[in-house]
């Protein structure tokens, strides 16, 4: 339950200039949530597969790596996914500087470091999350 929603009212446009994040391999797992783009499978131990190989011209984008478990990543080897009839569970974008703050609270440590850093800053918690759909997310904090 939410006792006060906190409510941020913006008195002036500040330009933040935005940084590219590069799809590096823990950029590209964070975005997937260690999960498998071809079967859905949870792993720690995930690799990373070109969708168009670099054999075949793929380059090392965003939008064309994603995380894949060693044997969806070994059935597809070299190959287009139509020629082995694999599907992508979404298709890849690439991750915002924004969008990857939301990412981090997914996990136990980094979110218990962001709570002490909010009850400290502000004396409030993070008291309840919304969940996520793609590559979006939410938290909500009271005050």
């Amino acid at each position: 339950d939410l006792e006060r929603p906190v409510i941020v009212q913006l008195l002036a446009n500040v330009r933040v200039p935005r940084v590219a994040l590069q799809p590096t391999r823990s950029n590209i797992l964070l975005r997937d949530d260690e999960t498998c783009q071809y079967c859905g499978k949870r792993s720690r131990d995930l690799t990373l597969d070109h969708i168009i190989p670099r054999s075949r011209g793929g380059q090392s984008t965003w939008e064309n790596l994603v995380a894949s478990c060693k044997a969806c990543n070994g059935k597809k080897g070299n190959r287009l996914l139509k020629d082995v009839n694999m599907h992508l569970l979404r298709q890849p974008r690439a991750l915002s500087q924004e969008y990857a703050g939301f990412f981090l609270l997914r996990y136990p440590k980094l979110r218990e470091a962001y709570e002490e850093f909010l009850m400290s800053a502000q004396g409030g918690s993070i008291t309840d999350m919304i969940p996520y759909t793609g590559y979006t997310g939410a938290r909500l904090r009271s005050a």
